[in-house]
């Protein structure tokens, strides 16, 4: 589903002078509501906080409309910039534009009051970009800036109609927000360019639409107009009818039938400066007639002449309705609290840090209309004046005390395990030079890692493995060793596809492996619980896709049982979805000792392993560059050609017989679900053609569940009216009853239901959902899906009692008539049903990056058509490292041309995440920003003195990479400095602290109270919140659990005058005093130390 954002219309010199000249001058567009005239542009309104130091009493007149554009100070006539090329990108247009009934509302019916309403809402809009505004920053990060909000000058235009098309013109209310592309620094003063990627891309963009159609909602309700809100959250005016606004939309149809006819020709999708310059070829005479222009009252007499007796009459009544009834009360209106609250639980489910920007545009968005931005921005403020909500340096992003006390727990249990308990084995039994098979020898590596886990007297280990290092084989003999010796192993993983990874082929009752189960199943079922006994050994497999609020969960657990745990995993692949990156934070804060694999043995050639060995150390570029230099890099624009080209190949390829007799095993893996369907087309396409599949197809119904938080759940505007969705309850005491529930219907928050099993029919009240009850209820989108024998189908869900499990792939091997499914996994002979009742499964190609994790292929495939959100460093790692003898990458183009970016660019984003610590904690940040130069320094200075050896013509391409580098460099040492004097100030803090606690008599008690006081608040908000010019009683607030959970103050070992707490060392609980944890300080030395 996507949602409704302005349109961004870049714009050079000479657009801004065909503007100023065709439209501002010339009277091109009717605009109410302004002063004309070759002096004075018409405007309403110029905004940003450089209008009066650019534009001066005189105001926006056309000189300085023309050079701005040309980044001219319109007042001295001096340049702004430095460098100023000729193509630049001189300003950028924001067009806001509502729903097409909104513009017959106002211009056909007549209400002119509703053009204001829509400049509303577009300054609203507009407002948020604003607070928005960055500048590009020479730091050496790839789209690194520096917000600056306000600093820009733009101006704002509400134009009425259409262009005509045959002479009609249609009524089109839109508010052009022209942002000039400049702004300043202003701590330097120095100009700069704005930075496009933060501003006018699709997230700023969408909140940016939020915010319009918000705003809109409301204004056009007080004005007594009935509305409705799609799930794109669009605002329509309702009684309006779809076909009275197609016939008043000619020339976006006209628009968009040019723009379909151009793709399919070219069979591709066309580029913004493609569809730009079909807009501007399209556009027809101005409104003129005998030399004469149109003036409003002869354009709305001919609209009113296009409708019919019906659609006039309706026209009027709704008009007469609104005009006289008075405005309308807010429907269905939320209380900002409640909606708060749900929208911190949404963002709190899959992330520790969010900012303040997103979250008032999900709340929004989900509630267009019921709820102000204004009021939930003052409930924001309430809670972070009580500690609920915490922020670093007024930064928008944020972060709850709840998670903050989640990963501070976590890490704690780690930590006060280290070395608490007696070897699970004892330090005299050999470690095995060959796996539990005898297939091979185990590595010394692997030996290792064997021995960290048999003889490690700590709670809690860590066994870090690369991808394809030979972890499992390590694991089955550490796990053969531990059982032999007594010791009882319980083995989990955070997925059924896991655990099938883990459980492998297993059917032996006593082997552990065949009793792996879930994390979830562990947590939520008591009975799993008390099967855990004292001094046994947890394995958690795939530790890395583990949440915080899990892994805290199931460490207090372990700690609880007296079972030691071991974490297995790899934090360079896949991060947890739910929030919080457990396993990173507990290697890098915790001080847990880690065992490593690193050499790779799943890929079969050195270059092949060179380039996976770089691709773990997140260095996708040159890893890319291997794979070019071996040509397995295919670069093709044309999408046919290329999938076509895919599909060809990765036939070819599991049609081919290996020396065992067995075919090869290959896997496509895309980022997207669009490309993983499209490139399914062409794949089975060819598997048609080669006979692979027989038979007719068979089309069923297939579900792919919506993968939401529990919060979006409850917002019934997501079910779309055009689609067929499933509504599943899993749970007795809800308020619809168990089953699977087919929505035939909605109006609003009603639902019309039918039973798929029973047939029973009934409206229901989708309002009636709570937020702990969502956990219990899912949406699934039915679509249509062709199966023929033959067919490799990938199961999504579980069923025990049919066999299927999550993330199996099988083959069909035959269909039934009333759509029963027969399949048999790859290599069995045993069928398995899929009766009609189930369909939630895929097709068995192409996966995502997630489902390919733990799986292992002859050859790999990667299709990279789209730049997404998920194509992530992570992502690319796990992709390219699936494979034994092949890999092969199919993207329109790994460098890009121009202002398009290639797939080098597209790889470069990371999928770490802000933890709750590291938000609150600058000393972390400087810490990394150093480790982070001491790698980056070598590289820089190797790829300095390999510049200077290329001729001429080939440093161009190298260039931009390499300023952006050193940039980087410099960036990486002025955060140095920072952390230099960061460290002086903890140490003086440190000896006023040692100063106030000499013990003092009488009334110097209080003063010693006192001084704690100060000195204590004084580390908490220069150190994590860094509000110096907060007053400390507003410090002192806030403190209470802040204090706790961030920096505990009695030094490390010092007695804590508070209850005794089980510990447990040598796998016995008893009482002990416990001390808190350490300072920042003290907790860099010890990992340091390696502890």
């Amino acid at each position: 589903m996507s949602a409704y954002k302005p349109a961004v219309w870049f714009k050079n010199v000479d657009d801004l002078e065909e503007y100023l000249v065709d439209h501002l001058l010339s009277g091109d567009y009717h605009i109410e509501g302004t002063v004309r005239g070759h002096d004075h542009l018409p405007t309403h309104g110029v905004f940003g906080d450089l209008c009066r130091e650019l534009l001066g009493p005189a105001g926006l007149t056309p000189d300085a409309f023309r050079k701005l554009g040309q980044g001219i100070h319109p007042l001295t006539g001096k340049p702004l910039f430095q460098r100023a090329r000729k193509d630049r990108r001189a300003a950028f247009d924001v067009t806001c534009s509502p729903h097409k009934s909104v513009s017959i509302a106002c211009r056909v019916a007549g209400d002119k009051r509703i053009m204001e309403a829509v400049l509303k809402a577009a300054n609203e809009s507009r407002e948020f970009l604003i607070s928005q505004a960055a500048i590009r920053v020479q730091d050496g990060t790839w789209g690194a800036c520096r917000k600056v909000p306000g600093q820009v000058i733009g101006a704002s235009y509400l134009h009425a109609e259409a262009r005509p098309v045959d002479g009609a013109i249609d009524p089109n209310l839109h508010v052009h927000n022209i942002f000039w592309n400049m702004s300043r620094d202003p701590v330097t003063g120095e100009w700069f360019a704005l930075e496009n990627g933060l501003m006018f891309k699709d997230g700023a963009l969408e909140r940016a639409g939020v915010h319009f159609n918000n705003v809109l909602a409301v204004e056009l309700r007080r004005l007594g107009w009935e509305i409705d809100v799609d799930t794109k959250g669009e605002v329509s005016i309702r009684g309006i009818s779809t076909a009275l606004c197609e016939e008043f939309s000619k020339r976006g149809q006209l628009i968009k039938a040019e723009i379909a006819r151009r793709e399919e020709e070219l069979e591709r999708e066309l580029t913004w400066k493609e569809k730009k310059g079909i807009v501007v070829g399209s556009r027809e005479s101005k409104w003129v007639r005998d030399g004469k222009p149109f003036t409003p009252e002869e354009i709305r007499q001919g609209q009113l002449e296009r409708l019919t007796p019906e659609q006039r009459g309706d026209l009027e009544r709704l008009y007469t309705m609104a005009t006289t009834g008075g405005p309308l009360e807010p429907y269905a209106q939320v209380r900002p609290l409640h909606a708060l609250q749900l929208g911190i639980a949404h963002f709190t489910e899959r992330n520790s840090v969010f900012s303040e920007h997103e979250l008032v545009a999900w709340i929004l968005a989900n509630s267009i209309g019921r709820v102000e931005a204004d009021h939930l921005k003052e409930e924001i403020m309430i809670m972070k004046e009580t500690g609920q909500l915490l922020s670093y340096k007024g930064h928008s992003l944020m972060t709850t005390l709840e998670m903050l006390k989640i990963e501070n727990s976590m890490i704690a249990l780690a930590r006060e395990g280290l070395g608490a308990m007696l070897a699970p084995i004892s330090l005299s039994t050999p470690i095995p030079t060959r796996d539990v098979g005898g297939r091979f020898d185990l590595t010394a590596e692997q030996r290792d890692a064997v021995r960290h886990l048999w003889q490690s007297t700590d709670f809690a280990v860590v066994l870090r493995g690369l991808a394809g290092t030979g972890k499992s084989s390590a694991l089955l003999t550490a796990v053969d060793g531990l059982t032999k010796a007594g010791v009882t192993v319980h083995l989990f993983a955070p997925s059924a596809t896991a655990v099938q990874d883990l459980r492998g082929e297993s059917l032996a009752p006593g082997d552990p492996f065949a009793r792996t189960g879930t994390m979830q199943g562990l947590l939520k079922n008591k009975k799993a619980q008390e099967a855990l006994g004292e001094g046994d050994y947890v394995i958690l497999d795939e530790a890395g896709l583990v949440g915080a609020r899990d892994m805290e969960q199931l460490l207090a657990l372990c700690k609880e049982k007296g079972c030691r745990i071991a974490l297995v995993g790899d934090i360079r692949q896949h991060t947890s979805v739910p929030a919080g990156d457990a396993l990173r934070i507990l290697e890098q804060e915790s001080g847990i000792r880690i065992s490593e694999l690193q050499k790779i043995n799943r890929q079969q050639t050195e270059e092949l392993r060179e380039a996976a060995q770089l691709a773990a150390a997140h260095q996708p570029v040159k890893a890319l560059a291997i794979y070019k230099k071996l040509g397995r890099v295919i670069e093709e624009q044309n999408n046919e050609a290329r999938y076509t080209a895919l599909s060809k190949h990765y036939v070819d390829t599991i049609l081919t017989i290996k020396e065992n007799g067995k075919p090869r095993s290959a896997l496509i893996v895309s980022p997207t679900w669009k490309e993983i369907d499209e490139v399914t087309s062409y794949v089975r396409d060819e598997l048609r053609g080669r006979g692979v599949l027989s038979g007719d197809d068979v089309t069923v119904l297939a579900e792919r569940l919506l993968r939401d938080t529990k919060a979006e759940r409850l917002n019934w505007n997501r079910i779309e009216k055009e689609r067929s969705h499933v509504l599943t309850v899993n749970g007795n005491d809800l308020p619809l009853k168990r089953g699977r529930w087919l929505i035939e219907g909605r109006e609003g928050q009603m639902l019309d239901l039918r039973n798929m099993v029973t047939g029973e029919t009934l409206k229901f009240d989708y309002g009636l959902f709570t937020l702990k009850q969502s956990e219990r209820i899912s949406i699934s989108e039915r679509r249509k899906m062709n199966i023929a024998v033959g067919e490799r189908l990938w199961i999504r869900a579980q069923d025990k009692e049919l066999g299927l499990r999550n993330g199996m792939v099988g083959i069909v091997s035959r269909v039934e008539a009333d759509g029963t499914i027969w399949m048999r996994r790859e290599g069995k002979t045993k069928e398995l049903r899929i009766p009609p009742t189930f369909r939630t499964f895929e097709h068995g190609y192409a996966f995502t990056s997630h489902a390919s994790q733990g799986r292992t292929v002859d050859a790999a495939f990667m299709a990279y058509g789209y730049r997404s959100k998920a194509l992530t460093r992570n992502a690319f790692y796990v992709s390219s490292t699936r494979h034994r003898t092949d890999v092969w990458i199919y993207t329109p183009s790994l460098e890009g041309k121009g202002d398009e970016h290639g797939l080098n660019d597209w790889v470069t984003q990371t999928a770490t995440r802000l933890s709750a610590r590291e938000l609150m904690n600058e000393h972390h940040r400087l810490r990394m920003a150093e480790k982070e130069f001491k790698a980056l320094a070598p590289e820089v200075e190797k790829e300095v003195e390999a510049y200077k050896k290329l001729p001429p013509s080939q440093k161009a391409p190298k260039h931009r990479r390499l300023v952006r580098d050193i940039n980087r460099l410099k960036m990486l040492e002025r955060e140095m400095d920072k952390r230099e004097a960061l460290e002086k100030k903890i140490a003086k803090l440190q000896a006023e602290h040692a100063k106030a606690s000499r013990p003092v008599t009488g009334k110097g008690n209080r003063i010693e109270k006192l001084i704690r006081g100060v000195t204590m608040a004084g580390r908490v908000l220069s150190l994590f919140s860094d509000r110096r010019q907060t007053s400390l009683s507003a410090g002192l607030k806030v403190l209470g659990e802040v204090r706790d959970a961030v920096i505990p103050q009695p030094h490390r070992g010092e007695k804590v005058d508070r209850a005794p707490q089980l510990g447990f060392y040598h796998g016995h609980a008893h009482e002990r005093e416990q001390p808190l944890p350490p300072r920042p300080g003290e907790i860099d030395r010890d990992l340091g130390r390696g502890r």
